[in-house]
Parts: C-alpha cells; structure tokens; sequence
C-alpha cells in the first residue's frame, strides 16, 4: 500500500503549493492555542470564548461562496498571495498589540472574524488551483494528500503551539509575550506561504468573467442543479457533515462522564480520530483506479454511520477507540472519493463555485449541526444523540444508494457533464487539466 501524495509530490509545483499549504494549517492549528487561552487569559469567561466561534463562524458562512464566484474569475494564485499577505497583517498587528501588552478581547474577536473572512476567500481558491499544478490522473493522490494535513497537523500543531508559548512565557517571565511570539511565529508562516505560491507554474489561464459577481454565483447553483451527480455529492456531504461529523463536538461529555477518561482520554478520542482520517485518505489514494466509486462513496458514508452508533454506544473505552479511528476512516474515504470526484468532473471555470459550495459543509453546515448535536444531548443524552446521527447518516446512505442508479453506477470514464464532455479526458493515461 503506498501513502498519499507517492506520486504527485513528485511536481514541483504541487511540491511547493502543499508545503505551503501544511505550513499554513500547522500556523493555524497553533494559532488556535494562542487565541483561545489568551481570550479566556483576558476574560475569564467561557461566553467569550463561544463569541470567537461566532466570530469565526459568521463571516465564513457568509463568504464560502462569494469567495468561490471569485476563484472562478480572478488570478487565483495572485488572488491567494493577497491573502496570505492580509493575514499576516493581521497577526503581524496582534502579536504587536499582544507584546505591548495593550491587547483587550474585541482585537481578538475582531481579528479572528477579519481572519475568517479571509480564510473563506482562500479555500475555494484553493480548491480551484491545485488540479492546475497537476496531470489529471493523479487528482485523487493530490485530494488524498491535501485531506492529510489538517488531521495530521493536529497531532503536533496545538502541542507545538502550546510548548512554545509555555517556554516564551518561562524566558521572558511573561505569559502574554508567549502569545505573541506564536502571532509572530504564524505570521512568518504566511509569509513563507506566499513565497511558495509565488514561485509555482500555473497552468492554463482563468477565463474572462463579463458579467457580475452575484450573477456568476447564480450561474454557478444553476449549473449544479442542471448536473444532478453534483447535486447528489454535495448533498450526501452536508448530511454526512450535519449529521454524522459534528459529533466530534461533544467529545468532552463522553470523556468525562460517560469513559470516565480525563483530559489525557480526550486527548485519545481525538488523536483515534484523527488516526482513522490519515488511515482512510492512505485508502483512497490507493484506490484511486477503482471503477465503480459511486459503491466507495456509499459504503464510506454508510461505515461511519454504523460506527457512530458503536461508538455510542460501548461501555469500554478501548472498544470506543477502535470505533473512532474506523470512523475516522469510513468518514476520510468517503470525503476524499466525494472530492476527488467533484474535482475530476467539473469544468475549470466553474471550479472554484462549485468548491465552494462544497466546502460550505465545513464553514456553516457542519458547525450548525455541532450546535443541533449539543442541543440534543443536553436535552436528551450525547449517546443518544450521537446515536439519532449515526442511524440517519446510515439510514440516508442506504436509501440514497437503492434510489439513485446514478450514484451505483458512477464511473469516471463515463460520467460526463453538458460544459466538460467534450474537454474530459479519459480516467487513465489523461492529459494535464
């Protein structure tokens, strides 16, 4: 079984882009730590620390989209150095605020939303540009790859962060200056990233848009819902996202109430989690030539439903383990594939709105289903809601897989939209996109 990324990190230029890319999410993995302990630092107040969710959660909702209509009609790796560049700034003013010692909570709040609006610009861009680095038949070891770096970075990024500011704190005698010296240090982390995309090759070149933005983002839902298999990917994406994957964010309750495990469980549960998603995009990628991936798609979707209720509802702590890192698994294959298979059929110059819808399920609906998720167990019990998710996801794969001939007989080589049929190459031995 080869890893991820085996043959397109070969490219420089996707080389370059993903090491910039992995630099940025271990920064903001970090960067998170800092955030969340200097707000509570300042505050005292767990209120103020749902504000900074809020904070994040408003503009990202808002943008995702615009930020896709965007991709489709901008230079994208100019449009993501401009960002990365915004975003230092940001920090560049935070870590100053923060060293000064004259930083209040409303900086932090308000930069965390300035940085969310900028961060729902970037990822569609994102989405948009990196099947331009690369041949068309390796598109599901570039997804794969990419679909490492945030549970990987997870494993080091928030200890990292917390390492250094406790050792900056010790030096200086100063907590606060170890908040500022992460700021800095991420900020850095932009900087760099920005080097990276600017020496990157760009393929091909973004088509001229004449008409409006917001008539552009109208086109782009049209063609959606003119293409049905795109329609039915997002949406098994939103209801696995609203539905299944938020459960992640009642972990505390399992790990101090119902396991009994402390800190160092919670620790485990997502660290297991985090595990079963790298295992899972390993899979996918070595799975990339398989025929029939409407059956990948369902079956991965239908896995972490079955998964959730186990891990529901097992007394053992070990046994939940195992549960999470197979979740993690049937949720990363089926994220991966479903990507990789909306970036395989879609046209360039509807990239980036497309994308964008897509990855609205990260930026409102998964958060909207964490809020569902703790409404219910706190009115009901987390295994009890946890249980209602994972028998819905289970339940909706299964009728979507009986009722949908599209999905069972999806095949790459034949799936072919009214903009991209004539431009599609074949699945394998296929020219660069």
């Amino acid at each position: 079984m080869r890893l991820p990324g085996t043959v397109v990190l070969r490219g420089r230029d996707f080389r370059l882009y993903w090491l910039g890319y992995l630099m940025e999410v271990s920064g903001q993995q970090m960067l998170r730590v800092g955030q969340g302990w200097l707000i509570y630092e300042l505050s005292g107040s767990a209120i103020y620390l749902g504000l900074a969710g809020l904070a994040q959660a408003v503009p990202a909702t808002i943008l995702t989209f615009l930020g896709g209509a965007l991709a489709d009609r901008t230079d994208q790796r100019r449009l993501l150095i401009g960002i990365q560049i915004f975003q230092m700034s940001l920090l560049a003013i935070l870590g100053t605020l923060t060293a000064l010692g004259v930083v209040q909570v409303w900086h932090l709040l308000l930069i965390v939303a300035a940085s969310s609006a900028g961060q729902s610009l970037e990822n569609p861009a994102r989405q948009a540009l990196f099947p331009r680095l690369i041949q068309r038949q390796t598109l599901m070891d570039a997804v794969a790859i990419n679909a490492t770096v945030y549970p990987g970075s997870r494993f080091f990024g928030p200890a990292l962060g917390g390492v250094l500011m406790a050792w900056v704190g010790l030096s200086t005698g100063s907590v606060i200056m170890g908040a500022a010296a992460l700021f800095y240090l991420t900020a850095a982390g932009y900087v760099a990233n920005s080097i990276f995309l600017y020496s990157i090759r760009v393929q091909g070149a973004v088509k001229a848009q004449t008409s409006s933005i917001f008539k552009e983002m109208a086109t782009g839902l049209q063609f959606i819902g003119r293409n049905g298999i795109f329609a039915l990917l997002i949406g098994m994406t939103y209801f696995s996202n609203f539905f299944g994957w938020s459960f992640h964010s009642i972990f505390p309750i399992f790990a101090k109430d119902i396991f009994h495990a402390g800190a160092d469980g919670l620790g485990y549960m997502h660290s297991a989690l985090g595990a079963g998603s790298l295992l899972g995009a390993t899979l996918a990628a070595n799975l990339a030539g398989v025929r029939w991936r409407g059956w990948l798609i369902a079956g991965g979707l239908a896995g972490e439903g079955i998964l959730l209720v186990l891990f529901a509802h097992t007394p053992w702590f070990a046994v939940a383990l195992v549960a999470l890192l197979l979740a993690g698994t049937s949720q990363s294959l089926f994220n991966v594939t479903t990507q990789s298979t909306l970036q395989y059929l879609v046209p360039n110059e509807f990239r980036g709105r497309v994308m964008g819808v897509w990855g609205m399920t990260h930026t409102a609906v998964q958060p909207t289903g964490q809020l569902v998720l703790g409404v219910l167990a706190g009115l009901r019990s987390a295994p009890w809601a946890v249980t209602l998710g994972g028998s819905l996801v289970f339940g909706f794969a299964l009728l979507i897989t009986a009722a949908s001939g599209r999905l069972r007989n999806l095949n790459l080589a034949k799936e072919s939209t009214p903009e991209a049929a004539a431009a599609r190459p074949a699945v394998h031995g296929a020219p660069s996109a």
